[in-house]
């Protein structure tokens, strides 16, 4: 047989019918992507890459590290962190502001925890010091 795609006997591989480049059938059930589940995913999506910059930027050293602010949560890995904000971020029952440059606050009040995702410039987490009893 010959190698060339475009050769009539290549296009008869299988069996007698004329196969056209390009033209086999991939088998198994394709599941369709609706714009809900499309929209879902980009939500998910984006609260794990907004805790991926948060716990991966200096939060992790600043505030867990250094100033333990989330050691009575059992916050002490990165890991730990990223997982913390992600729950935070992806709540839709969690506050959001909303300022004019288009940077977004969540506040968390359970945890008495402030994220911050800028436009420009670095995410960030911490937990304000216990003279705040309510972030909203």
């Amino acid at each position: 047989m010959n190698a060339d795609p475009y050769h009539p006997d290549w296009q008869r591989y299988l069996g007698n019918e004329p196969r056209a480049v390009g033209a086999d059938v991939v088998s198994g059930d394709v599941k369709g992507s609706t714009g809900a589940e499309s929209a879902i995913n980009q939500g998910k999506l984006n609260s794990q890459l907004l805790a991926e910059e948060v716990a991966n930027g200096h939060t992790f050293e600043k505030h867990v590290v250094e100033r333990q602010e989330f050691a009575d949560l059992g916050i002490s890995t990165k890991s730990q962190f990223q997982s913390f904000v992600e729950k935070i971020v992806s709540n839709p029952e969690i506050e959001r502001r909303q300022s004019i440059d288009g940077t977004t606050y969540y506040l968390d009040n359970s945890t008495k925890t402030i994220v911050i995702s800028a436009q420009r410039g670095e995410a960030t987490a911490f937990r304000p010091d216990t003279r705040w009893c309510r972030l909203g």
